[in-house]
Formats: structure tokens, sequence, C-alpha cells
């Protein structure tokens, strides 16, 4: 039997509600030469049931006997992958039709490429899209550029379910670091990553879509402020030779994440969008804000916007390489429903 060239790997905890989805997106894709490795972390829900209507001999589902936490649960799915190649896709995401296609040709293109990182499209809970963010260009970039780009932009790579790498590189890295507790810090994967990584491919299309919802580890940890503590780790890790630029590091990030500012872009193009285009009224835009940033961080935004945004809007997308641009739908109603359990 010929081993898969790319593994899709599927982490999930108490997703049935979505994981099937998933799981469709994946078996979808116009390449073929592929697996799909499901690590179901001791599921509560009816996650079984739903992976159980799937019979296609690609698909291999791996059931912990007991809940091991995301981050390990993600790095099982990395050591039972048998493709060179593992592809994350979240388990409540999905992959266009064309992701894995897409990406084959630009591993195609340079065979030293140990990385791609897609576009992707931002979806509410019923699937409704809300934001498109693409790379600027495709690119095959160098790992010594791609290193020197990270230090005047944030992360590059994007979400895990935006990213396909080397198994073997992964594995190199040490996959995950369960150092952050219950916080999966995909960036500090990238980091480490990116040290070892000959080249980087980025494709400046949206192949995937990432759902937002109140379950996510990464929503719970930014009301909680567990992201500031994570990154105040990770800076402490890759900068502990060099305690200035640890305590810059540190100050910079609690204005960018206590204060708000990595909202300001999103939110703001948004309101300038909708009041060019007259797609909704001003007085829902700023409901949307209210309900989405909270009270502290739309103050935040509407006055870093009155100083900032009429003139550096070319260096702020030059600093995050990627092109936001809010898609049809937003003008729909999102949905509230409560989650069930976490992202994991």
């Amino acid at each position: 039997m010929i081993a898969p060239r790319i593994s899709i790997c599927i982490p999930t905890y108490n997703m049935a509600q979505f994981v099937g989805l998933a799981v469709q997106s994946a078996l979808d894709q116009t390449c073929g030469n592929f697996e799909i490795v499901i690590c179901d972390n001791a599921s509560t829900d009816n996650t079984s049931e739903v992976l159980a209507q799937f019979q296609d001999p690609r698909i291999k589902i791996i059931r912990n006997p007991e809940n091991v936490g995301a981050i390990r649960n993600f790095n099982l799915a990395i050591e039972r992958a048998s493709g060179e190649w593992i592809k994350f896709l979240e388990a409540d995401d999905l992959l266009s039709p064309t992701c894995l296609e897409k990406c084959v040709q630009m591993i195609e293109r340079d065979l030293e490429v140990d990385v791609v990182s897609v576009g992707r499209t931002r979806i509410y809970e019923d699937g409704t899209p809300f934001l498109r963010e693409v790379h600027w260009e495709t690119e095959i970039a160098s790992g010594t550029t791609v290193r020197r780009r990270v230090h005047i932009r944030h992360n590059e790579f994007g979400t895990p379910t935006d990213v396909m790498a080397r198994k073997e590189l992964l594995v190199s890295v040490g996959g995950f670091d369960t150092d952050y507790g219950t916080y999966l810090n995909d960036w500090d994967l990238w980091l480490r990553c990116q040290d070892q990584a000959r080249k980087v491919a980025f494709v400046a299309e949206s192949l995937v879509k990432v759902r937002s919802h109140g379950g996510q580890i990464g929503a719970t940890g930014a009301k909680s402020n567990t992201d500031i503590d994570v990154l105040y780790k990770m800076l402490e890790k890759r900068w502990k030779e060099y305690p200035v630029l640890s305590e810059l590091g540190r100050q910079g990030l609690y204005l960018r994440l206590r204060l708000g500012v990595p909202y300001v872009y999103r939110g703001l193009r948004q309101v300038m969008r909708h009041k060019i285009g007259g797609s909704i009224s001003q007085w829902d835009t700023f409901q949307r804000l209210y309900r989405h940033l909270g009270a502290m961080n739309l103050f935040v935004l509407i006055v870093w916007a009155l100083i900032y945004y009429p003139f550096f809007p070319y260096l702020n997308n030059r600093i995050t390489n990627l092109q936001r641009v809010s898609v049809a739908g937003l003008s729909q109603p999102r949905s509230e429903t409560p989650t069930n359990g976490g992202k994991f």
C-alpha cells in the first residue's frame, strides 16, 4: 500500500456539531493522495456517532481513553500521521476543495519549501462569512527572509488550519509546546519552525474557513487575558539572553493585548467600508463592534482611529502582511447560540 503524501490532522473534543462538516470538507479535496487522522480527545458528546457515519478507508480515528489536553492531542495527531506533510484542520473549521491542490503546487514548485500558509475566510458559528484575510502575494520566501520579517510583523503563518508543514520539521522542533499549560500556542510553533525552515510558501488566496465562536481556546483566552501571560512566557523563552528586548516586548504586548490595539485595523476597516458602501447602518456597526470588542477596546478603537487611520492605512497593511476584506454576509445576524464544549 502506498503511503499517503499528506495527513490531514483533525484534533477534536466535544465538537460533534462541527466535526462532520470538517471531515467532509477534507474528503472533498481535489488532490487525492491523503489520509485523515482524527484524534478524539475523550469527547463526552455524540462525536463518535457523527464520525461513525464516515466509512472512507482514508479516515483513521484515534480515541484517547482519557482527556490528555488540547496540546497533547494535537501532538498525538502529528505522531500518528503517516504522511510526509501535515495539514492541520481544526474540528470546527473547513477546507476549500482545492486547498491541498494549491498547497501541493507550491511544494512542487520548489522542493526546499518546508511550510505552506494559505489565506482564510472567517465565518460565524452559523457559517456566515464576515472577513477575508489573505497574504498580499503568492510567494516563496527564504527562511532568512521570513525570520527577518517576523520582527516587524505579527503571526504571519496564521491559525493551525492555515498551515501545512513537513512532519519531519514539526517533529524536529518538538511540536506544540506543553509549557503553556492548556493554551495551544500555535505562534510559538511557527516561530520554531521558521528557525529551521529552508523556505516558506504563502498562497494569496482564501482556501480555508475559520469559524469564530465562544467555545474556542483563543476566545476564552482573550477574555481571561491568558493570551497575555502566554505571550509573555514566549518572549522570555525566545529572548532570555536579551532581557532588555524581553522587557520591551512585554510592554508592547501590554499595549497590543490589554488595550485592544490588535482589533483596531479589523474593526476600523469594517466601519469604513460599511460607511462608504452603506451595507449596514452606522448604529448597527457600532453595536456589532461593542459586542465583539467590549467597551474599553471600542473606546481605544475610536481614539486610535482618529489619530492613526487617516495617515497610515498602507503601512498597517504591509506590517500585517494580510489583506483584510469584509465579505458579503456581514449584514446577516450573528448566531449567539452557546457552543457545546471546548475546541479540542
